[in-house]
């Protein structure tokens, strides 16, 4: 099998998520408690990402929650994929 780069839609539903309670990954101590999601891609059943819920309370989560994805410009060097829930069109 070949495998290939391709750009994805950068939407998703929510397939599971944990609250972080303590600390441990450096860089999000100020954002404790905060929310890991693994979303699955819209492209492909099981295709599945990983990173944070922005934009939303905990309590409004739940399964196939459609999702966007949401970049977050940590510093010069890092730019990491966050999710919010996506916009109605």
């Amino acid at each position: 099998m070949r495998l290939v780069p391709e750009e994805l839609s950068g939407k998703g539903r929510v397939y599971s998520w944990s609250v972080m309670h303590s600390g441990g990954n450096p860089g999000f101590e100020d954002r404790i408690p905060f929310v890991v999601l693994v979303v699955e891609l819209d492209e492909q059943k099981g295709l599945f990402t990983i990173g944070n819920i922005v934009d939303c309370a905990t309590e409004d989560l739940e399964i196939d929650l459609p999702l966007e994805v949401a970049w977050e410009d940590v510093n010069d060097e890092i730019t990491l994929p966050q999710w919010r829930p996506a916009v109605s069109a």
